[in-house]
C-alpha cells in the first residue's frame, strides 16, 4: 500500500504543518504537493502573501510556523512542493495513481462506503475555496479517481484541510494497515 497527499489551494502554514505531521503519523509517502491557483484566480485580499507567492514556504516566518505545527515530522516526510494546478493537471495525464478527492460535492461517496485503492493520492482542498473546479473536471474515473466526503451529522458540513486529511488517512490505514 502507498498513499501520498495533494493539497489544493491550501495556503495556511498551520494547516500545511499539520498535514506534514499527519503524513508522518499515517505513513504517507513522498512530498506534500501544494497546488497553487495562480494570482489571477486568487482573491485580491489573499494576494499579498500566499502559496502563489514565489518562495512562500522558504520565508523564515512561514517556515517556522510550518515546522512548529509539524512537531518534528519534517525529517520523516518529503518536502513541500508547490505547483500550479495547470502544470499538475498536465503532468497528471501520465499518472496511473488514482486521486481520491475529499469534497462535499454532488455524487460524492461517503468515505465510510469507499474502498480505497492500495496505491492512491489523497487530495484535500482549502476551507475557503475547496477543490479547484479545473481539477474536478479532469478526474479520470477509468483510472479510479473518486470524490468522497466525510459524513457529518452536525449543522456545519465542512472541516479544515488538516482535519479532512486526518479522516482520509485514518480510513485509508484502516483499510490498508502499514
Amino acid at each position: 500500500p502507498r498513499v501520498s497527499v495533494v493539497a489544493c489551494g491550501v495556503n495556511n502554514p498551520l494547516n500545511i504543518g499539520s498535514m506534514l505531521r499527519l503524513m508522518a503519523c499515517f505513513g504517507a509517502e513522498g512530498e506534500l504537493v501544494v497546488l497553487t491557483y495562480g494570482m489571477s484566480e486568487v482573491p485580491v485580499e489573499e494576494r499579498r502573501n500566499s502559496t502563489d507567492s514565489p518562495g512562500f514556504f522558504q520565508q523564515p516566518a512561514i517556515a517556522a510556523q510550518v515546522a512548529q505545527t509539524a512537531k518534528g515530522a519534517l525529517p520523516l516526510v518529503g518536502p513541500v512542493v508547490t505547483i500550479s494546478i495547470e502544470s499538475f493537471l498536465e503532468e497528471d495525464q501520465a499518472s496511473e495513481l488514482p486521486m481520491v478527492v475529499l469534497e462535499t460535492a454532488e455524487g460524492a461517496t461517503s468515505i465510510r462506503d469507499f474502498d480505497f485503492p492500495p496505491r492512491c493520492r489523497v487530495v484535500v482542498g482549502s476551507e475557503s475555496r475547496g477543490i479547484s473546479q479545473k481539477l474536478l473536471r479532469k478526474l479520470n474515473r477509468e483510472r479510479g479517481d473518486a470524490v468522497v466526503f466525510v459524513p457529518m451529522p452536525g449543522p456545519y458540513p465542512s472541516l479544515n484541510a488538516g482535519m479532512s486529511l486526518a479522516c482520509a488517512l485514518y480510513e485509508y490505514r484502516h483499510q490498508w494497515p502499514g
